[in-house]
């Protein structure tokens, strides 16, 4: 009984653990993914600048 109890007690903590863990990774995630995307945004901002003049010569090119 004691064991069981000792196990349980020390597969609590590792769940913590594991879950403080899985958080931090997921806000680094969150935080890369949105400066990504930010850098994106950016750059997708400046690539269709020039796009839309191209489509503006090219009628049939548009985009589905």
């Amino acid at each position: 009984m004691i064991q069981k109890v000792q196990r349980v007690k020390i597969s609590m903590v590792q769940k913590a653990q594991r879950v403080k863990i899985s958080m931090v990774q997921k806000a680094q995630r969150v935080k890369i993914s949105m400066v990504q995307k930010a850098r994106r945004i950016k750059i997708s901002m400046v690539q269709k600048v020039p796009v839309l003049k191209m489509d503006q010569n090219f009628p049939l090119k548009q985009n589905k």
